[in-house]
């Protein structure tokens, strides 16, 4: 009669063990991913609002009327979306170019970042300087023109 009692026991622990182990936790797993994918929406569909307007004008449309303050959000709002703020130290407008400085940034998603400047917001990279740190990271200088000369 123990053993009985003692392998019941094993029993309903090994079936409480599996249900948390193949239900459970997939479930919670599944819910927190899927939950990171709405917060990642969310933030896109900010970054679309934002951008709305320069998107109607389309691409090379940022000039110096306002464009350099423009030209300034855009950098600062794309190096959020492409995990680089942390790596820009500094954004300075001056004159008609921006002004960056990088420090600890990835290069592989530094030329990613910089592309999409280029490719979405028309904004010309005039010069780049950039010494590496360590094994694929680099520190440096970016001068960002809102239009090409």
């Amino acid at each position: 009669m123990q053993r009985r009692t003692i392998l019941l026991a094993i029993g309903a622990t090994a079936i409480v063990a599996g249900l948390w182990d193949f239900v459970w936790r997939p479930l919670t797993e599944r819910r927190s991913a899927l939950r990171a994918e709405v917060t990642q929406a969310q933030q896109l569909h900010g970054w679309v609002q934002a951008n709305i307007a320069a998107a109607k004008r389309g691409p090379g449309q940022l000039r110096a009327d306002g464009g350099l303050a423009q030209a300034s959000q855009a950098i600062q709002r794309s190096a959020r979306r492409f995990e680089m703020a942390g790596s820009v130290s500094r954004i300075e407008p001056r004159e008609q170019r921006v002004n960056i400085t990088l420090e600890n940034a990835p290069f592989d998603r530094m030329v990613i970042w910089l592309a999409a400047l280029q490719s979405e917001f028309g904004l010309h990279i005039e010069s780049l300087a950039v010494s590496r740190t360590r094994p694929g990271i680099v520190a440096g200088q970016i001068i960002i023109a809102s239009a090409p000369p």
